[in-house]
């Protein structure tokens, strides 16, 4: 296996600093004169003449791996994605804007759709948990009390193991689902 393959690509890697990921790894990409960018060791890097701006963490799959939590809970999802509450609305102003939230939901989670959009008028009422399909797809999948019903939430994949689980974490801070 190559090496470039157990770090995630310089588009991750910038897009992830852009998100506001801290810059901590073992390995960084550096701006070169001849190559474009070079993967540098952390003592490397830290000795480079770059632009710190242009210097960017090259992360490795066991270092996305710990980034990537186990488990989103109910409360997290519900927290970023409140649920309308009928306050002073009328029925017909609650209904549009349920409507709205159910849309947002949709998008949001993959398979929403096939659910009955009712269960997610009170927010979402189960966790979701990280689950490895292969090397290249990982996916977070939600649990019920029926197992007939556990369902797929969302899922990505990636040309490398790397690419996969940072395409993923990009995708859980954009979504106000995980900080750090």
């Amino acid at each position: 296996m190559k090496f470039q393959d157990q770090v995630c690509s310089l588009e991750l890697a910038q897009k992830l600093k852009e998100l506001g990921a801290k810059q901590d790894s073992l390995f960084y990409y550096v701006p070169s004169d001849v190559l474009g960018y070079t993967i540098q060791l952390y003592a490397e890097a830290r000795q480079s003449s770059a632009e710190k701006s242009l210097v960017f963490s090259a992360y490795t799959v066991a270092e996305l791996g710990t980034m990537l939590p186990q488990t989103i809970t109910a409360e997290t999802i519900t927290k970023a994605y409140p649920p309308p509450t009928q306050e002073d609305r009328d029925d017909e102003e609650f209904e549009y804007i349920l409507d709205e939230y159910r849309d947002q939901m949709s998008s949001l989670f993959k398979d929403i759709e096939y659910q009955e959009l009712d269960d997610f008028d009170d927010g979402m009422k189960y966790d979701i948990k990280l689950d490895y399909q292969t090397g290249t797809t990982i996916r977070y999948w939600q649990e019920t009390d029926d197992w007939e019903c556990n369902w797929s939430v969302f899922e990505v994949s990636g040309d490398t193991e790397a690419d996969c689980r940072a395409t993923m974490l990009c995708y859980l801070i954009e979504n106000k689902l995980v900080t750090i």
